[in-house]
């Protein structure tokens, strides 16, 4: 890890949920770096690191989390944290939209590196 590295907030927009079709909230995301959510009384805008939009796979996150997660393999302290109220899509982020359990990268990134260097029979 790179002594560059520093904080960095990214955002993962979730899919609208019935509730917010049927009410007409429009999410908007430009250039991976802005949310606009329209409601029909009001609009936010926020600027963040990076912005996932709604057709983010699990393969596009992991992509920007991999070197922190190669970072923790090699004695790195890193966190990364999952923060949103119930219903923002904190479970979908981690876990993807099927929850089965295949997209536990992180582990399997960790059972890789030990069976490379032998610790793990």
């Amino acid at each position: 890890m790179s002594s560059s590295d520093r904080i960095r907030v990214l955002v993962r927009v979730r899919p609208l949920v019935q509730r917010e079709i049927l009410d007409e909230v429009v999410v908007d995301t430009e250039e991976n770096r802005t949310v606009r959510v329209c409601g029909s009384s009001s609009t936010l805008e926020s600027n963040f690191d990076y912005v996932f939009d709604q057709n983010a796979t699990q393969s596009d996150v992991y992509s920007r989390v991999q070197e922190s997660v190669q970072g923790v393999l090699e004695g790195y302290n890193t966190t990364i944290f999952a923060y949103g109220q119930t219903g923002t899509g904190k479970t979908h982020t981690m876990l993807g939209g099927d929850f089965t359990g295949k997209h536990y990268k992180a582990l399997s990134a960790a059972r890789d590196s030990d069976d490379e260097d032998g610790s793990n029979p």
